[in-house]
């Protein structure tokens, strides 16, 4: 039996027949989508029971028309189209919620390099204004080492002009 075939088991209304209806696409009988198949299975094993009771030699009709046939396939070819059609739209917000995460990733790279690149200006700006305040402490080092020294060559010119007067006295 191919992939694209599906077969459903025979019944007493079927008169133990097997009826096998042609899907246009095949599907993976044990994939994601085999319990979604299981239960389309069921559905349409369920309906055939239904319409072979009501259908059957014992009320007057008869089951196995043509017609019921084609609406089966046409039935399952509507299905096969819905189901389509559901997984598209699902890939459809799939691939939209990505483009929506990516975005947002985005966003929050931009306001962390933005964020970053303040930090490093206040660093920065930190930076310089230390040493700044390193360079005037350096230079009122500079200024207050000159006036000592200058003021340790006063004082001992001072002492010296003492120590002459007192010789000059004695």
């Amino acid at each position: 039996m191919s992939d694209n075939v599906i077969e459903f088991p025979a019944t007493n209304e079927l008169r133990g027949k097997v009826i096998r209806v042609e899907v246009e696409t095949p599907f993976d009988k044990t994939g994601p989508e085999a319990n979604h198949y299981e239960s389309e299975y069921d559905t349409i094993n369920t309906s055939i029971q239904e319409v072979a009771a009501k259908e059957s030699p014992h009320n007057g009709g008869d089951f196995m028309t043509d017609s019921f046939f084609d609406e089966i396939k046409k039935d399952m070819r509507e299905r096969e189209e819905r189901t389509r059609q559901e997984i598209s739209e699902r890939e459809q917000r799939f691939e939209a919620t990505i483009e929506r995460y990516t975005q947002e990733a985005k966003e929050r790279e931009l306001r962390y390099r933005e964020d970053s690149k303040e930090r490093e200006e206040r660093i920065t700006q930190i930076a310089q204004n230390i040493e700044t305040r390193t360079n005037e402490t350096v230079r009122h080092t500079e200024i207050m080492k000159t006036q000592n020294f200058w003021g340790n060559i006063a004082l001992f010119v001072g002492m010296l002009a003492i120590v002459i007067t007192l010789i000059i006295v004695i």
